[in-house]
């Protein structure tokens, strides 16, 4: 359980540094570019550091193949952003918590209790409260693209869904490898995807926009592999709606006492059911 609450303080820890930077209006793109630098360097470090298994071709690949799909969400997170706002991209990425949440029920036979399964669905629950009060159905009906917002959510799912099937189906040893596969395939796409756009666009790198990226790294790594971690001992039913409505909880207390930010009636709903589930799902 504490590797689970240090996944929840790393995924905390994230949307601080993405608010942070909308306030002053980051480079999005940059900032995930560089993320991914710091994440790499991190998990290569810890990999070399405790001697780890040299990672296999299986894990290799699958490591790759998560890591292509976490560019991708974060490629169509851009896309959905520009379309439907920052509320609608986050709602589409937190609702994908279904997919791993599916996946450790039907695939591999893990059930809650009562209590948690009412946690779950409350977590479920209050995601849904904050799709509302983030103005989705409206920004959709103008126009915005929901076939992008659909990928998004399947692709935000796939991420989850395939650090559950290497935590059941890999090695334990390679988990360090796997990790820095991950980190180091999604780089080299979004640095790519930066290179493109500074040779055809003429954009710049900015300083401010790299350090927060960096740091925005150091909590991806950390989060991740805590996760990662914490399946071992945390059914994926529990363990990632737990990790998201906890998240909820903390960012939007920060939120209300560090900006001053009021959740209105539907965002109250929501902390109260995503309070509601933690506790359920603690029991």
């Amino acid at each position: 359980m504490i590797s689970l609450l240090l996944a929840i303080l790393g995924m905390v820890f994230l949307a601080v540094v993405l608010k942070a930077g909308e306030r002053r209006r980051r480079s999005r793109m940059v900032l995930m570019s560089a993320n991914y630098l710091a994440a790499t360097a991190l998990s290569l470090g810890y990999y070399f550091w405790t001697g780890s298994v040299p990672a296999g071709i299986a894990t290799a690949l699958w490591g790759g193949a998560t890591g292509i799909v976490y560019a991708a969400s974060l490629l169509l997170w851009m896309v959905v952003i520009r379309q439907a706002g920052v509320g609608t991209s986050t709602t589409a990425m937190r609702l994908s918590v279904v997919w791993p949440a599916l996946i450790s029920v039907f695939v591999f036979g893990e059930s809650p209790s009562l209590w948690q399964g009412l946690g779950v669905a409350l977590a479920l629950g209050a995601v849904v409260l904050l799709a509302v009060g983030s103005s989705l159905a409206p920004r959709l009906r103008h126009g915005s693209g929901p076939g992008w917002v659909i990928a998004l959510f399947v692709t935000s799912g796939m991420c989850s869904s395939f650090l559950k099937l290497f935590q059941q189906w890999g090695a334990p040893a390679q988990r360090p490898a796997y990790l820095a596969a991950i980190f180091l395939s999604a780089g080299v796409i979004c640095w790519s995807w930066v290179a493109w756009r500074r040779w055809r666009l003429g954009e710049r790198l900015h300083g401010p926009d790299v350090r927060d990226g960096l740091l925005f790294g150091v909590g991806n790594a950390v989060g991740n592999g805590f996760l990662l971690k914490s399946l071992e001992t945390v059914p994926g039913v529990l363990a990632f709606p737990l990790r998201d409505s906890a998240s909820i909880v903390i960012v939007s207390v920060i939120g209300a006492v560090v900006w001053k930010e009021r959740p209105g009636r539907l965002g109250t709903a929501a902390l109260a059911a995503a309070t509601a589930a933690v506790a359920l799902m603690a029991l």
